[in-house]
């Protein structure tokens, strides 16, 4: 009988089923292995197996206290959470609002620097434009005048007055208005109205003067107009006068408002551009005054009213 293979005092720990398998591999050699032995090898090995514990999940609570104390952790908790989002959100909303507050700031410095600037300009178009006036009223007056014998020639002329909001505008976008103080945001938005109103007499000022200056596009000498197209530039020209004069009042307004936006145009300088009727003139419209007076006060409901006329309009 063939000698039994020695077996090693200590065999890695494998399963029972790769010690058959071993041992039937051998046997297909021609060798004989006893298998009582091999299964007695086996379950030693798994004698010898570390045993592994584990442990249940931690047990639910047990009572009324614990349940209340679970709860209270889980809602104190959330409150810090809570707490904090809001103190890093009200922090973020200080640093947008001072942020908006010097953007503002600047913004309103160059509005302030375009005014007083348009403020200069504007005294020189008006010069301008009374020059152009007088030169047009000279050559009503002597038709066939040669150019240089002229009282002058014309200049027009116009500078846009350009206010700038785009930070105002992205205020109003991005929500941080909503952050600031009321009576600070009315205060920044009749700015703006104030100067989107001065922007648009500007531009009808513009507009004038180029109606008054088309005629330099066939010709740039007035004295080849003929006396119905002279005509028409005087209606022309003091239209343009009209849009400055209005411009002015803007301008002044402005100022008026917010004291900061000064020096600007003064009362006085657009009422000089009036011409309102003398002492003597008021005397001999007297009556017909007073007759325009009881026509307005009947159709005003029997209030009385003044009549205003050109001397005491702002």
């Amino acid at each position: 009988m063939p000698e039994t293979p020695e077996i090693p005092e200590e065999m890695p720990l494998i399963g029972k089923a790769e010690v058959i398998a071993e041992a039937t591999t051998t046997a297909h050699k021609g060798e004989t292995v006893e298998i009582a032995a091999i299964e007695e090898v086996a379950e030693t090995a798994r004698e010898d197996e570390t045993v592994i514990d584990i442990h249940d999940a931690h047990h639910a609570a047990s009572s009324w206290r614990e349940f209340f104390i679970h709860i209270a952790t889980i809602v104190l908790g959330l409150c810090i959470a809570v707490e904090l989002e809001q103190a890093v959100e009200y922090v973020n909303h200080r640093r947008e609002v001072a942020e908006t507050h010097e953007l503002l700031r600047q913004e309103r410095e160059h509005n302030r620097e375009n005014m007083a600037h348009a403020s200069r300009e504007w005294r020189l178009e008006t010069a301008r434009y009374e020059n152009d006036l007088l030169v047009f009223q000279y050559l009503q007056k002597h038709p066939g005048t040669q150019q240089e014998k002229l009282p002058g020639r014309l200049l027009w002329g116009h500078g846009g007055r350009v206010d700038i909001h785009a930070e105002w505008d992205t205020t109003q976008q991005n929500g941080v208005a909503a952050l600031m103080p009321r009576d600070e945001l009315e205060a920044d938005a009749w700015l703006y109205r104030h100067l989107q109103n001065v922007g648009d007499l500007t531009e009808q000022t513009w507009l004038a003067v180029n109606d008054a200056e088309e005629y330099n596009l066939l010709d740039s000498n007035p004295t080849h107009l003929s006396p119905a197209q002279v005509a028409e530039e005087l209606e022309l020209t003091r239209k343009v006068l009209a849009k400055q004069y209005q411009e002015g009042v803007g301008m002044w307004d402005l100022a008026t408002a917010f004291p900061d936006f000064s020096p600007s145009i003064t009362r006085d300088e657009f009422m000089q551009m009036r011409h309102p009727p003398d002492e003597q003139a008021e005397k001999m419209l007297g009556a017909a005054s007073q007759l325009s007076n009881d026509r307005v006060q009947a159709e005003g409901g029997g209030e009385k009213l003044t009549l205003t006329t050109p001397g005491n309009i702002p």
